[in-house]
């Protein structure tokens, strides 16, 4: 149990990538899932997912840079980005060939439109902003944690 009274989750080793553009959601995402035990690394573009994707580890264990990045168990990436559609985005890390972990979509747009770019991006779930926390880690728990 954790200091909610609610059951602890199961969270050990799990590591998300948090692509959000504002800083202040960022931060505040960043805060309540590494309290809940998540490892959580945070870019803020597109073109910075691109660059951490690139600089993961080959099947030799080592990246171009000779550093050891593991893949993300999560992608929490939000559907507005300054610098590129995420359709784009998926696009391309599909074509140079990484293996994509499941998406949730985050975004205040219209449920239509946030379900119409999940369903391009194949996201395994949608969450609309402003969101109730729990929702949001029951979400990603479901994702990580499949029965």
């Amino acid at each position: 149990m954790n200091n909610t009274g609610k059951p602890k989750r199961k969270v050990q080793g799990k590591q998300i990538l948090l692509v959000e553009d504002d800083t202040d959601s960022a931060e505040m995402f960043m805060m309540l899932l590494e309290m809940e035990g998540y490892q959580v690394t945070w870019v803020p573009t597109a073109t910075a997912v691109l660059r951490f994707f690139s600089s993961m580890a080959g099947p030799d264990g080592e990246s171009p840079e000779g550093r050891l990045v593991s893949p993300p168990h999560l992608l929490l990436l939000d559907l507005t980005l300054p610098d590129m559609e995420v359709t784009e985005m998926v696009q391309r890390l599909t074509e140079s060939g990484h293996a994509i972990p499941p998406i949730i979509l985050m975004s205040a747009k219209s449920l239509q439109a946030v379900e119409a770019a999940a369903e391009a991006i194949g996201a395994v779930s949608i969450v609309r902003k402003p969101f109730d926390l729990e929702d949001l880690l029951n979400g990603i728990e479901a994702v990580l944690n499949p029965l």
